[in-house]
């Protein structure tokens, strides 16, 4: 359960992130614009990470996994895109979260199996026929 506070933080933070994201979207910037701006401010905290870590003399070698390193960066950039894109067509942000993460479960349970080889349980495959029914009611609802 060690694993639960940081997916409160997560919860939490990208919550308040996408309202005040909606917020400054609203002020009609552009969301490419807000989107260069928030990687200019992840690379100078990068930085300042990168510092700390040396400065508190942590071992920094990566084992030769700076392929799989960029590659997870550049699927969180392109995800981050899609998330600026998608709060700046001004869709209800309780809708459009609802949707994104019941596909963003469904995908990452078929993607687990095919690539980790995780199990997919009956609880699973319940919680995603749930999860269906749930988007299908939140679009019937809402559109």
């Amino acid at each position: 359960m060690d694993w639960l506070l940081g997916v409160l933080g997560v919860a939490i933070f990208y919550s308040l992130a996408q309202i005040h994201a909606r917020k400054c979207l609203n002020s009609k910037i552009d969301y490419r614009v807000f989107l260069a701006y928030y990687l200019i401010i992840c690379g100078i905290l990068g930085i300042i990470m990168m510092t700390y870590l040396y400065v508190d003399d942590v071992k920094l070698e990566i084992n030769g996994k700076l392929d799989t390193i960029v590659l997870t960066t550049m699927l969180f950039v392109v995800g981050t895109t899609s998330l600026l894109y998608s709060i700046s067509r001004k869709i209800e942000l309780g809708i459009m979260n609802t949707v994104r993460t019941a596909l963003q479960i469904i995908i990452t349970i078929i993607l687990g199996n095919i690539y980790l080889k995780e199990e997919i349980t009956k609880k699973q495959l319940m919680g995603t026929m749930i999860i269906i029914v749930g988007m299908i009611m939140v679009g019937v609802i809402s559109g």
